[in-house]
């Protein structure tokens, strides 16, 4: 906030109270300004689970609300705490010859990647699901005819928790036979 840009040739520092609904005794954090008169600050603390204990470091629970205050200018900033990954299910593969389809649903806002060997040890490929949502669809191409893939799902929150699913298989199907018309 520019009023707590106190001096206008070095970066400011401020300290504001952070508490949160397991730790409700406030930890002080410093917060430093990004530049000279910038009038932004940042800062951070450690999140831990546990018991409170006044040690610098805020100690939370999913679903938690942090509450950063700055007393002098009576400014608070809210957020809470998500640390559960999404819970995957309803995965299904659908090989074609050279191809195949992997869906799944979350239980909440994820995006996905598939990862994908012909070995249950080497998933060395991936097929990448960047939009955040709870149904998720990949689609593999280039995969060889009549061959066993083995495939495991990934997905992550928007706060990156991240899940995976147990490693499953698909059979591609065979290759359509050529027709040559004289």
């Amino acid at each position: 906030h520019a009023a707590a840009n106190l001096n206008a040739v070095t970066a400011d520092t401020i300290q504001v109270s952070v508490q949160s609904t397991t730790e409700s005794t406030p930890e002080t954090v410093v917060l430093t300004e990004t530049g000279v008169n910038t009038g932004l600050f940042t800062g951070s603390i450690a999140l831990t689970a546990g018991s409170p204990v006044a040690n610098g470091t805020l100690q939370v629970t999913h679903g938690d609300q942090i509450t950063a205050t700055y007393a002098p200018l009576n400014q608070t900033a809210t957020a809470l705490v998500d640390s559960v990954a999404p819970t995957i299910s309803n995965v299904t593969a659908t090989s074609r010859a050279s191809s195949a389809e992997i869906r799944w649903n979350t239980n909440e806002l994820a995006s996905g990647e598939v990862r994908y060997g012909t070995s249950a040890g080497s998933l060395n490929q991936t097929s990448t699901v960047t939009a955040l949502a709870t149904s998720q669809l990949a689609v593999i191409v280039g995969l060889i005819p009549q061959t066993t893939y083995y495939y495991q799902v990934i997905s992550r929150d928007a706060a990156g928790n991240e899940s995976s699913s147990a490693v499953s298989s698909f059979t591609t199907l065979t290759a359509a036979p050529i027709l040559f018309v004289d």
